[in-house]
């Protein structure tokens, strides 16, 4: 719509120092209330006019073509409102909405991220939004409604009662006045002498605490001060015991070379932990990965996986390069052969080629681990681990873990026939379905970091489901939302049939996840 600014401005000039609407100088002149607002804003932007917004969004003029009225008695500080256009915009909308929809609104805008989301809908958009939030929360809001409408009723009968009462005498005022005022004393007296015998009597208390401490253990302090003394030392305690053991482990590393793959040799259990067990193989300690054990082989030895017995077990792979030795228990002879002998032709338990292959895969599999840790992202990692924990208790067939050629540092969770989840040194990325209930805080993470073309369709087999991938900072705070979410996902995906990534499933990245995180997980069970 075009306007005649000339034609404006005489008629605004004629309004300095009046308050008024937009909407009502709008209708007066006939013209259309949305485009004369932004036109209206357009001339303060060129310093063609000056207004002050009031608490009523009501519009003061300061002047008009430099052509000023006097505000003296007008506090202009009072109304010190932001010219935001699309702020004002809402605040007209806001003015004919019916109750219901006024209090969600108002709800709303005390929120600055629904304040952002709101000048970007139009008002079709917001009447939806709007009476959808009504509609969730109509119980509330009735409740609410019939609280303002008994708190209205009580000042209409006190205004009522108000009129009938018959106003004391000075004298009879002053008495009460002096009554009050003894009652008051009295009061103030009664609990500042009970918060002094209170602090008293913990002091005493804390005293005795200290006395008795010290006869026993040396130590003059509260029992939760010692609490804390002790609780300090054993940490520091075991600590040291990890810090020892770890280094005793490496220095024996280097005698690695001193064993081959196939060699049965007999150790002493060392150490516990949940993913595997440390042996003592003489020159060097083994690891007895529990994880990587089938069923039959945990029944027969669990018994003696305990700290301090012997076992024997058979060498199953030698990492030279970081030192580590994997071993299984086994009721095999000891070997007698001590030392790979060069002259001799020694029968290979694991074909060459099969051992630069895992070779590679583990290094492949670390690197991808440290890229993500670095990148900051242990705390989106033990969101994986818990996504995988899923899948062991409730989908122990139909899951697997790959590493995909075609993209750098990933490691992707496969559920039933569909992908559960990725993760890399970017972020990481969760299939949810909004099924059960309208989550707005869920829709909230789908609008700012899904687009437009994921949010339907992206997965052929399950329509619903919707790939929302999320940085690592962007996930604190967001885990529980975004759990519920992948569940609802989860029990969808059991109808998308059987998983076809099972052969590329990479035990050894379970492996090396539970070391790095300290947690026990599993493998599939037709491992």
């Amino acid at each position: 719509m075009l306007f005649n600014e000339e034609k404006i401005l005489n008629q605004l000039e004629e309004l300095l120092g009046k308050e008024f609407t937009i909407p009502e100088f709008a209708k007066s002149y006939q013209y259309d209330v949305q485009s004369f607002a932004e036109y209206f804003f357009e001339l303060d932007k060129d310093n063609k006019i000056d207004f002050i917004l009031t608490t009523k969004g009501a519009i003061r003029l300061k002047h008009v073509l430099n052509k000023t009225v006097n505000l003296e008695n007008v506090d202009t500080n009072k109304f010190n409102f932001p010219k935001d256009i699309e702020l004002y915009k809402l605040i007209i909308f806001s003015l004919g909405l019916e109750i219901n929809l006024r209090i969600e609104f108002d709800k709303c805008m005390a929120q600055n991220h629904f304040v952002d989301k709101f000048k970007q809908m139009d008002q079709n958009e917001l009447l939806i939004f709007l009476r959808n939030r009504a509609e969730f929360f109509a119980k509330d809001n009735q409740e609410l409604l019939n609280e303002k409408k008994i708190e209205i009723e009580k000042l209409s009968t006190a205004q009522l009662d108000n009129d009938e009462i018959i106003h004391l005498t000075p004298e009879e005022k002053s008495k009460i006045a002096k009554a009050q005022e003894k009652h008051l004393k009295k009061n103030n007296q009664t609990v500042i002498k009970t918060e002094q015998n209170f602090k008293v009597a913990i002091e005493q208390k804390l005293e005795l605490e200290r006395k008795r401490n010290y006869l026993v253990t040396g130590y003059s302090e509260t029992n939760q001060e010692k609490y804390q003394r002790l609780a300090k030392a054993r940490k520091n305690t075991e600590q040291l015991n990890r810090d020892k053991f770890k280094a005793k482990i490496e220095e024996r590393k280097k005698y690695v070379d001193n064993y081959y793959v196939g060699q049965v040799v007999s150790g002493k259990i060392v150490k516990k932990i949940p993913i595997g067990i440390y042996v003592d193989l003489g020159d060097s300690d083994g690891f007895i990965s529990i994880t990587n054990l089938d069923s039959l082989i945990m029944r027969k030895y669990s018994s003696k996986f305990w700290v301090g017995n012997t076992i024997k077990c058979e060498i199953t792979f030698i990492d030279i390069k970081r030192g580590n030795i994997d071993i299984i228990p086994t009721s095999k002879k000891i070997s007698t052969q001590k030392k790979l002998n060069k002259n001799k032709t020694v029968k290979k338990v694991i074909n060459k080629s099969i051992l630069e292959n895992k070779k590679n895969e583990n290094e492949k599999i670390k690197k991808t681990l440290e890229a993500i840790l670095d990148a900051g992202g242990k705390e989106s990692l033990q969101f994986f681990a818990r996504l995988i924990k899923k899948n062991i208790k409730d989908n122990p067939y139909e899951w697997s873990v790959s590493l995909p050629k075609n993209k750098k540092n990933t490691v992707r969770l496969n559920n039933f026939g569909l992908e559960g989840s990725y993760i890399n040194e970017q972020g990481i990325m969760i299939v949810v379905i909004n099924s059960k209930f309208k989550n707005y805080e869920l829709d909230y993470l789908i609008d700012k970091f899904v687009p437009a073309k994921n949010r339907q369709g992206k997965y052929s087999k399950l329509p619903m489901a919707i790939p929302l991938f999320i940085d690592f900072k962007n996930l604190k705070g967001k885990k529980t939302v975004i759990y519920s979410a992948y569940v609802d996902f989860f029990d969808q995906a059991k109808k998308t049939g059987k998983n076809s990534w099972k052969k590329a499933h990479e035990a050894d990245f379970i492996i090396e996840l539970a070391k790095t995180l300290n947690v026990e997980l599993g493998q599939p069970d037709y491992i």
